[in-house]
């Protein structure tokens, strides 16, 4: 009888242990992560021009939870320096995905040398972002920014990009206008691709006189006689 009592108690205290964690499990013992890094090209408080989130997944029909953070804490979640929902094993993302290159010199001169250069790196592609969306630097600054990358047709339109740009940034995830996300493996692809020379030329290049616009569906029958 006391060797059943004392089973008992160490199962109840084992139990709740392996019960209380939030993280899921896929196949053959794969980490299933239920929230991701996301960004959008929205402005933000302390002057961002984007807003930087971590969405957890919604395990119902309810929406995804969306936790905005700032820039600096999301650079760090994201490089593995702060714990993080969306990279539960603090991996280094953007070492890990290689968006960007690294120089010997840097990994040379230590690890606190290391992770200021991956921070100041990571975060100046974010901060670089606004060129998808503006022709000209949207704030005052004493920095000189050069032009952004927006092409609309209008020139005194500085805010939006051509019809062109936006079929490319659909392939992003920015379907429906600045206020969708780019998220998961879209971040990854959009910050490495900022740093690609065929990229920017791309996007640069890609005026209206390039846009073609969608084929409205039919009405008529498939020979265009009408219908049968």
């Amino acid at each position: 009888m006391k060797y059943l009592i004392s089973s008992f108690l160490i199962i109840s205290v084992l139990f709740p242990a392996f019960s209380q964690g939030h993280t899921t499990f896929g196949e053959e013992g794969e980490e299933t992560i239920d929230a991701y890094f996301a960004f959008k090209l929205v402005p933000g408080q302390g002057g961002d021009l984007i807003q930087c989130a971590i969405i957890k997944k919604s395990n119902s029909e309810a929406p995804d939870v969306v936790k905005y953070v700032t820039m600096d804490e999301w650079v760090k979640q994201f490089t593995g320096y702060s714990k993080s929902a969306a990279n539960p094993k603090s991996e280094n993302l953007a070492l890990k995905h290689k968006v960007f290159y690294v120089p010997d010199t840097i990994k040379y001169m230590g690890d606190i040398e290391l992770e200021k250069f991956i921070h100041a790196r990571t975060k100046s592609i974010l901060n670089n972002m606004w060129r998808l969306r503006y022709r000209e630097y949207p704030y005052k600054s004493d920095y000189d920014w050069k032009g952004g990358w927006a092409r609309n047709s209008e020139p005194t339109v500085n805010f939006l990009p051509s019809k062109a740009q936006w079929k490319i940034l659909e392939s992003y995830g920015i379907i429906n206008g600045f206020n969708d996300f780019v998220k998961a493996e879209q971040v990854i692809r959009l910050m490495t691709d900022m740093l690609d020379k065929n990229f920017q030329n791309t996007y640069m290049q890609s005026t209206d006189s390039d846009y073609v616009e969608p084929e409205k569906p039919s009405i008529s029958g498939d020979d265009g006689t009408g219908p049968k």
